[in-house]
């Protein structure tokens, strides 16, 4: 029989109910309960901090900031390289909520290299959709 390692705060599984908590861990219609969910957290709320916190620092991925930062970024350099106006209608992008657009769409192979990156305003790219837009220079 193998001898499966679970983890550093690996402990023998403990029987159903036994945990102390009075409600059921599913409803009746098959949904994880939420106040099961609420009471096991309370209880278990070290160590279950302690593995995200060794999740995170032994594969790199920290929830925050970060990737507001790629984005905003990403966009700084959008906005040097093709000026402040939007590729698809030419009107100023200041005060609008903009996205970065693929001009060749992913779904028809286009890739997030820079040459295929374009800003926009957002109702311009939702309007365009998966389409190819006539002036893809």
């Amino acid at each position: 029989m193998a001898n499966w390692r679970r983890g550093p705060d690996a402990r023998p599984r403990v029987a159903y109910g036994s945990l102390g908590i009075d409600e059921p861990p599913r409803l009746e219609d098959g949904r994880p309960n939420p106040a099961y969910q609420a009471a096991y957290y309370a209880l278990h709320r070290d160590r279950i901090r302690a593995a995200q916190r060794a999740y995170r620092q032994r594969t790199g991925r920290h929830r925050g900031q970060s990737i507001l930062h790629y984005r905003t970024m990403v966009v700084a350099l959008l906005m040097e390289r093709d000026g402040t106006a939007c590729w698809i209608c030419n009107a100023p992008l200041a005060g609008e909520r903009l996205s970065v657009d693929h001009v060749i769409p992913r779904c028809q192979g286009g890739g997030d290299d820079a040459k295929n990156l374009r800003l926009a305003h957002l109702t311009c790219n939702r309007r365009k959709e998966r389409r190819r837009w006539p002036n893809d220079g």
